[in-house]
């Protein structure tokens, strides 16, 4: 697939969201949280497009590559998550942490592309 959002994906390192949020999560305490991959990429998403946590997760609903962005095999009918669990989890990380290392992983991404071409 050549969509924006498969190739982008692609490139991102998910798993350093997950060892960077780690801390954020406990097995014993409240409810189990919801993947890492889909509250970067509904935080990306939000970002790059400008929405409000609404419109972002009810854009979400109708858009498949927004699905598959976000680590969904299948299409999805129902919303990710509640609008309000995303401002939490941005309170609960920090915002200028997910900034910095949303940062920290382009740059990451644009130095190891510039080594493969030489």
């Amino acid at each position: 697939m050549t969509h924006e959002l498969v190739l982008l994906s692609s490139l991102i390192d998910w798993a350093k969201f997950d060892s960077q949020y780690e801390f954020s999560y406990h097995p014993r305490q409240g409810a189990p949280g919801l993947p890492t991959r889909l509250m970067v990429a509904l935080h990306l998403l939000k970002y790059m497009f400008n929405l409000s946590d609404e419109e972002l997760i009810a854009h979400w609903i109708e858009n498949p590559y927004w699905h598959y962005f976000s680590g969904e095999l299948y299409f999805q009918s129902h919303q990710p998550c509640d609008p309000s669990q995303l401002s939490r989890w941005r309170q609960r990380i920090g915002e200028e942490s997910l900034a910095y290392f949303i940062a920290r992983q382009r740059v990451s991404k644009q130095t190891r592309h510039e080594q493969d071409d030489h």
